[in-house]
This record gives structure tokens, sequence and C-alpha cells, in this order.
């Protein structure tokens, strides 16, 4: 009992010594929200067409879930392409963590839906990583916002 009391406060403590890095994250989910916006309220429909390699990454996510749980096999090895033989094609998956994340979520919100989810959070997770990193070099929160 005294070791999870333990945790509860470093956890407690962890918290409210960050928070001002979370606080920043959800000033640039608001930020990204606004700038996304007729992508942010219907994500499961619309598509950031300006975004010239958009089909190409929703093609790469849905190949990434569908060669792992449906063929079991790498999904640099592409065999929906150049028929007979396929392709071997390594650096197709040059972001694999979130293509990783679009395994579960594919089912649940679809492929688009999936798409423009990793491309909502993926902004307020550059910027707390680079307030963080500015607040380490500059140690001046206003500078790193």
């Amino acid at each position: 009992m005294r070791f999870i009391h333990r945790i509860r406060y470093s956890v407690e403590g962890m918290i409210a010594r960050h928070k001002h890095i979370l606080v920043t994250g959800l000033a640039y989910q608001i930020i990204t929200i606004i700038i996304l916006y007729p992508l942010s309220i219907r994500p499961g429909t619309l598509l950031p067409v300006h975004a010239y390699d958009t089909y190409q990454h929703l093609w790469s996510l849905w190949w990434f879930r569908h060669a792992i749980v449906h063929l079991g096999i790498s999904p640099a090895q592409v065999t929906h392409l150049y028929a007979p033989e396929g392709a071997y094609m390594p650096l197709l998956m040059t972001a694999p963590i979130p293509h990783l994340f679009s395994i579960p979520l594919q089912p649940i919100f679809g492929l688009i839906g999936t798409y423009n989810f990793l491309l909502l959070i993926s902004f307020p997770l550059c910027g707390m990583a680079m307030y963080a990193l500015a607040l380490d070099v500059t140690r001046s929160r206003p500078g790193a916002f």
C-alpha cells in the first residue's frame, strides 16, 4: 500500500511539474483545429486536398495494416504492385510509429478518419516536443512557445 501511495504522489508531482507542457499542447491543438477547420469538424469524410502526398499516405497506412494483419508479411514487401513478382520497398515505411498506431484505429474510424486523427494529433505532439526542447535551451517559457 505504501508503494502505491508513493507512485500516486510521484505521478501527481510529475504532472504538476510538467503542466505547462500539457497546456502548450492544448494550445497547439486549438490552433490546429482552427487551421484545419473544415477537416476538424468532419474528420471521417474530408481530406486535406492541398497536401500532395495525402493519397500516398492513405495507401501506405492501408498497406501497412493489410500486410501485417491480413497477409502476415513485412510491409516493405509490396505484393500488390509490380505483379506478379511484387517489389521490396524498405523506404516505404520511413515513419513506422504512426503506421503502428493506425492498425487498431482503422477498424474503428476508417482509413480517412484514422489519417485525419493522426494529422490532427501530429501538430500538437510536435509542438510539445519543440516547446520542451526550446525551453531546455532558452529557459524562457514565452520564448519557447
